[in-house]
């Protein structure tokens, strides 16, 4: 067996014996997700692809001052981890950027992102800057010294902050995410889910663990993974299938056997209902041989297979997607792996952006990213350590791009958000980000406190507008 089918294998049985226990007690939570309602119908189709940067990207280094004193300041605090702007005998690394708002500064973005700069301005991408984990608006450093505001458990700690990006919960901890929690919702309505509504192309998470849902684990390489070489028509295992069938067939008066069996069945006729529909789909659009690439040509084709008329997956209309990428604790060599990361993600992302194109479903299907934190603009000697607020993108037709959301900070030290190291206070809130993708979704306004359980601190759900207005 393959290595990576193995470890896949591993993950999916995970997943399989919390459900075969639910299933047996019946211990269904009477939590938040019991009471919520759904506003989309789900005639249409739509899907959220949430992309993790693991380890705290340095995003101030992927939007970037570009020009005028603001970036002085911002080659001032960076030092050695400056990117060139072309002037004043520095490197040409930045593409700048002309956002359809200015505030009054000229940005750019990280050169390796060039794939993505055409996707902003073609409006088909926007940044969402100076965001993080919060529990409440805290307005400048003289404020988050006062004692008076609630300050995000465990702070700068990678396990704590990664937690809190993807559960909204950031005063407690907790193993419910907040895309578990949507699909907690869409078992209540009519939106099919013959397969799972969350989607995992990097192992089980957080984010896509609910009260009573979980995530269908599927590989980059081979998609969904079930039992090895079972039903492949090879004559050699035509006894061992066999077999196989009279096991699951087979009714065992021990309940704990045959709940197991029962869901060890489910299991294999969704791999075989997955995979028939995988096989179905053929995209002309062409992905590379990384992992990130092939995770998104992997989300492509299950997309393309759930728009595709006459297979297992034509009626699913909601779907949640998780993939994530590491190495971006950099403490050390920034600049080099950073070039390294952004050039693998801009070419996964626009090979994505021409799939979702050439099936027509570019308007219905949006990524955004997370990462756990910001890091310092300061450098320590060799790199940036972890801070707290970052930037973000969302991508996408139905985004409102060729914007940068939220207020992009003067990069001084000893500013009114800089609480030192280069540590910036984030103002906008993960929470308001993650209401305007629910809401997008299909989420009704009223039902978000449930599944952002601090977004009343930041957002009033009875106004008329939307979060940040990131989505159309």
């Amino acid at each position: 067996m393959k290595r990576r089918n193995f470890l896949y294998q591993a993950s999916c049985a995970s997943v399989g014996y919390t459900t075969l226990f639910s299933t047996l007690f019946n211990l269904k939570s009477i939590g938040a997700a019991a009471s919520l309602n759904f506003v989309d119908s789900c005639n249409d189709y739509r899907a959220l692809v949430c992309f993790v940067m693991n380890g705290g990207n340095d995003s101030f280094n992927m939007l970037t001052p570009f020009s005028g004193t603001e970036y002085t300041d911002y080659a001032n605090t960076r030092t050695d981890l400056a990117l060139g702007n072309g002037q004043n005998g520095t490197p040409n690394e930045l593409i700048e950027i002309d956002p359809t708002t200015s505030q009054g500064r000229t940005l750019a973005m990280h050169h390796s992102l060039s794939g993505l700069k055409t996707l902003f301005d073609n409006e088909e991408l926007a940044f969402v800057a100076n965001i993080g984990s919060l529990a409440q608006p805290i307005a400048d450093v003289a404020e988050y010294y006062s004692g008076t505001k609630n300050i995000p458990l465990g702070l700068y700690s990678h396990s704590d902050q990664q937690m809190h990006w993807q559960t909204a919960n950031p005063m407690i901890r907790t193993g419910i995410g907040w895309g578990g929690k949507i699909a907690d919702l869409l078992d209540t309505t009519t939106c099919n889910n013959t397969v799972s509504v969350n989607i995992s192309l990097s192992g089980t998470n957080v984010f896509q663990a609910g009260n009573d849902s979980f995530s269908y684990v599927i590989s980059p390489y081979d998609g969904s993974i079930g039992i090895q070489n079972y039903g492949n028509g090879n004559t050699f295992y035509n006894l061992r299938d066999a077999a196989i069938n009279n096991m699951l067939d087979h009714n065992y008066q021990d309940a704990f056997k045959n709940a197991y069996k029962l869901e060890v069945k489910h299991a294999n006729d969704t791999h075989l209902l997955f995979s028939g529909a995988i096989d179905q789909v053929n995209l002309a659009t062409t992905f590379g041989d990384t992992q990130l690439e092939k995770s998104f040509e992997m989300i492509a084709k299950t997309i393309a297979a759930a728009n595709l008329p006459g297979n297992g997956l034509s009626n699913m209309k909601r779907q949640i997607f998780y993939v994530d990428m590491g190495g971006f604790d950099v403490h050390d060599e920034v600049l080099v792996s950073q070039e390294q990361s952004f050039t693998v993600i801009n070419a996964a992302l626009m090979s994505f952006n021409a799939a979702m194109k050439e099936i027509n479903l570019n308007d219905k299907v949006t990524t955004f990213s997370v990462s756990e934190f910001g890091r310092t603009l300061s450098s320590n000697g060799q790199g940036s350590d972890h801070g707290w607020g970052g930037n973000v993108f969302a991508m996408g037709g139905a985004v409102n791009g060729k914007e940068v959301y939220g207020t992009y900070p003067d990069l001084v030290l000893n500013s009114s958000l800089e609480l030192g190291g280069g540590v910036y206070i984030p103002q906008t809130s993960a929470d308001e980000y993650f209401a305007e993708l629910a809401l997008w979704f299909g989420v009704a306004k009223s039902e978000l406190p449930l599944i952002f359980p601090n977004i009343g601190e930041f957002y009033d759900i009875t106004s008329p507008t939307t979060p940040i207005g990131l989505m159309a």
